[in-house]
């Protein structure tokens, strides 16, 4: 369990770049204790690249 009213210590990083995916972790201390875990996935966007074919299909 992650205490209240205690100082809380969080460190993210990233465990994979998979060119467009990311695999990012983080965890939670409260002191040397570690009190959650997490694992995330994120997918970059090239918005400009979205743009372009929103604007593309319009035209067809």
């Amino acid at each position: 369990m992650t205490p209240i009213e205690t100082p809380l210590r969080f460190e993210a990083w990233i465990d994979e770049d998979l060119g467009r995916e990311l695999v990012a972790r983080a965890t939670c201390h409260a002191g040397e204790t570690l009190t959650a875990e997490a694992t995330g996935r994120f997918v970059r966007v090239d918005f400009e690249r979205v743009q372009r074919r929103m604007e593309a299909r319009r035209t067809d």
